[in-house]
């Protein structure tokens, strides 16, 4: 065989990955019942978890570095092939040869999305945990909002007297993102043993070198299917630095919607056994509820907030804060459009509003 029909073999073989990523994927949007039966979710779960231990061995994130190796790979790529056409004497040679290496650039893609949808897409049509509450009503009455919000205020009140703060009086966990990645996975071997589908051995979550960079586009944390890492913004505030980090360690569990995942991080942490785990997943799940009480009726929402302890007033003061220092209103509506678009391509009708769906889980358990 000469070098050109080697070439076009392997070409041929990539080329296979992208139907074959799309049969598996309609597989699960339609038939999820077969995939079950062929323990197709089971062996998605054993590969993240063996995915997630061999990262776990290598002290800083994977999926950082190569975003921006693939960055600077794909950036210097274009850069010279464009100075090479422009100088090239037979541009249309050139032209031809960077079609030729786009090409291979697709066919490997093809098999990079066929392991992304084997080991992470899949899951987004699947809802794992069987007593999460997925009948809830289409609308949630501003009484039933109402009522949530006073509970979860009510709590929040009492489990902010039990945690730590600083000089300032705003809440403080004594070590930071490093106490939290400690302490999370023993908050999610406790409520394994009511919800077995969140047990597992996994590797810890990990701090992003460039955080700062991920508040300036208001990501809180990413949860990196390829390498099976936790990835977060360590430069967010104490008060939701614990419901951000199993929030994200639920992802990598199998949990893939954004509302089951918000749902399950509120679980994890107010079922632990640590006062500022159960206390930033009732902030977490406070923040959700006053959002779409506020939208329901503002007037409402405003006489709801009188109710807000002085402690609890200065995290929220923080978070706010937080937010108006990163703001950068282009970076943060290109990174909520690129998710939105993200979420409804698998299968996330809502978009973006998915989060919110959060809300109606929790007046449907009737916490």
């Amino acid at each position: 065989m000469t070098e050109r029909g080697k070439i076009v073999k392997k070409r041929t073989i990539l080329l296979v990955f992208w139907p074959l990523s799309f049969a598996l994927f309609l597989a699960a949007v339609y038939y999820p019942n077969l995939l079950q039966t062929c323990k197709f979710f089971a062996l998605s779960k054993s590969v993240t978890s063996f995915l997630s231990r061999a990262m776990g061995l290598i002290p800083f994130s994977v999926a950082e570095v190569l975003f921006w190796l693939v960055l600077i790979v794909v950036l210097g790529f274009l850069l010279f092939s464009g100075i090479k056409i422009i100088k090239a004497r037979d541009r249309k040679q050139e032209l031809r040869k960077l079609c030729s290496y786009l090409y291979s650039a697709f066919l490997v893609l093809g098999l990079i999305n066929f392991v992304y949808i084997t080991v992470w897409g899949i899951n987004y049509n699947n809802r794992v945990c069987k007593d999460i509450p997925h009948t809830v009503a289409d609308t949630v009455t501003r009484e039933e909002l109402e009522e949530l919000a006073r509970k979860l205020i009510h709590t929040a009140n009492f489990l902010r007297e039990q945690v730590d703060e600083d000089h300032r009086g705003i809440m403080k966990i004594e070590g930071g993102f490093d106490t939290v990645k400690e302490l999370a996975p023993i908050a999610f071997e406790s409520i394994a043993e009511s919800y077995p589908e969140l047990g597992g051995v996994y590797g810890p979550p990990k701090g992003i070198y460039f955080s700062e960079l991920m508040s300036r586009f208001g990501v809180l944390g990413i949860y990196f299917p390829l390498t099976g890492e936790v990835n977060i913004n360590t430069t967010i505030p104490d008060s939701i630095l614990p419901a951000t980090v199993c929030h994200e360690m639920v992802h990598q569990r199998g949990f893939m919607q954004e509302d089951e995942a918000c749902y399950l991080a509120w679980m994890v942490c107010y079922n632990s056994e640590f006062p500022a785990f159960k206390y930033s997943g009732t902030l977490y799940a406070l923040i959700y509820v006053m959002n779409a009480l506020s939208e329901v009726d503002p007037d409402r929402a405003e006489e709801v907030k009188l109710l807000y302890g002085d402690a609890l007033l200065q995290d929220l003061y923080e978070l706010a804060d937080y937010w108006e220092r990163n703001q950068d209103t282009r970076a943060q509506k290109v990174a909520t459009e690129l998710n939105d678009v993200y979420l409804k391509s698998n299968k996330q009708e809502e978009g973006s509003n998915s989060y919110y769906y959060m809300v109606k889980y929790m007046v449907e358990s009737s916490i």
